[in-house]
């Protein structure tokens, strides 16, 4: 994670979603909800027998119900990113092969450089200093570079191990950065797509 900050189970515990675009339903919230119990039973006690089922390829691979039909639930890509970064997170928690993503396809759809550009991003809790604004903005523009056009030479360097492992000062004294949880989540979304784009490249 970025700024070297060690991922707990208070990460999944305190994680929230905003709803999908008008038109689109996402994610049934008691499905995803349930799901991410589990995971943060397992960050909590990673030898759990009852949870050697919930592998990083088992988070990758879940799937999630739509809510009733009318009603909203949890955005895709949201959810889709913190589960990748918890896919990420696990791997390297249980000693497994850590890797910038999967070939199995979400139902989300993958990122463009617009999006990743027009991205928008909450603010720390009070208390808390966030991500420095201007290092982060500088670092997506160079992404979603690298989105416009994976042949480009000047962000070769920008694979997605180097998104994965994006570092970031915390905001000054007296200002408030980026949420640090939204951000490294957006980022392992990042560096999935990226993967693919680059295997199709």
């Amino acid at each position: 994670m970025p700024h070297d900050a060690q991922f707990t189970a208070d990460h999944i515990r305190t994680a929230a979603f905003s709803k999908p675009p008008m038109g689109r339903r996402g994610y049934g919230e008691d499905d995803v909800d349930e799901f991410l119990d589990a995971l943060e039973a397992k960050f909590a006690n990673p030898a759990d027998p009852a949870l050697g089922w919930l592998t990083p390829a088992a988070v990758r691979a879940r799937t999630f119900a739509r809510p009733p039909i009318g009603m909203r639930g949890y955005h895709e890509g949201e959810v889709d990113a913190l589960l990748e970064l918890c896919a990420v997170q696990l791997a390297r928690l249980t000693g497994g092969a850590v890797t910038a993503g999967s070939p199995v396809a979400r139902p989300g759809s993958r990122l463009t450089s617009e999006e990743i550009v027009g991205a928008t991003f909450s603010t720390a809790r009070f208390g808390g200093r966030g991500y420095d604004r201007a290092q982060v903005d500088t670092f997506l523009d160079a992404v979603a570079a690298r989105f416009r056009d994976p042949a480009d030479p000047a962000v070769a360097w920008l694979t997605p191990a180097a998104v994965t492992e994006a570092r970031f000062a915390p905001s000054s004294f007296g200002r408030t950065g980026y949420r640090s949880e939204e951000i490294d989540a957006f980022l392992a979304r990042c560096a999935t797509d990226l993967e693919l784009l680059l295997r199709r490249a």
